[in-house]
């Protein structure tokens, strides 16, 4: 499908969108003004996949919602001015069959399935590269060269510091395409990282700074920047 959001020139940033689609209606608009002209590619659910829980300072009530199917079609048309797409990959939930099993918490093979998806579907080599939630909303950005930028908060104010909370936040991060790939990685190791944890210790900003460590990306290389991002459901 030929999207028309640019033709077929490209910019030198790209924004990897994946998982459930949810508010996007809503995030893209803001996220535009914030990160200007940039590439964009897709790897979601068929289903909008909402979420009303409010459990976080962060998380904010869409008061109007969209109840159509998930379909490239509808992802054009709530995709902003300056957001050229470039692929749209749309996969149904029950068609994946995971080669194992995570002891506890298995929504995450999902979500970090969808991870490596979307990087699968990049056409060029970048300059920047954001890997961020559907749903989310940033204030900022922070690009350095040849490294790669986390948030600094990583959930209920909760800061990270020196790896002393041995969690951090999956929802985005953005910076050095190496780097950003690399990261986004996670599925590829995740059962390993998973049986050496406690059951407590089974989720998202957890497991994802477990991998990070273990692939030596926390450390010189790394920033943590204040995105001051918003969940919007």
């Amino acid at each position: 499908m030929e999207y028309g959001k640019g033709g077929r020139m490209y910019n030198e940033r790209a924004i990897l969108f994946s998982g459930d689609l949810r508010t996007y209606f809503h995030t893209a608009q803001l996220n535009a003004k914030v990160f200007g002209n940039c590439d964009v590619y897709f790897s979601v659910w068929d289903d909008l996949g909402y979420c009303y829980k409010m459990n976080d300072p962060w998380h904010h009530r869409i008061p109007v919602r969209t109840d159509e199917p998930v379909t490239e079609d509808l992802i054009v048309r709530l995709t902003p001015k300056g957001f050229n797409i470039k692929a749209i990959e749309i996969q149904n939930k029950d068609s994946i069959k995971h080669p194992f099993q995570m002891k506890k918490d298995n929504h995450l093979l999902f979500q970090y399935y969808k991870m490596i998806k979307v990087v699968e579907l990049l056409e060029k080599e970048y300059k920047e590269l954001v890997r961020m939630r559907c749903d989310v909303t940033v204030d900022s950005v922070k690009f350095i060269a040849g490294e790669i930028t986390f948030a600094n908060y990583i959930w209920y104010n909760k800061l990270f510091v020196n790896g002393i909370t041995q969690q951090m936040n999956e929802m985005l991060f953005m910076g050095d395409p190496e780097k950003v790939i690399t990261a986004s990685m996670v599925y590829n190791t995740i059962k390993r990282i998973s049986d050496r944890l406690p059951e407590n210790k089974i989720h998202g900003e957890s497991l994802f700074y477990h991998y990070l460590n273990s692939i030596a990306l926390l450390d010189d290389s790394f920033n943590l920047h204040d995105f001051n991002y918003r969940i919007w459901r």
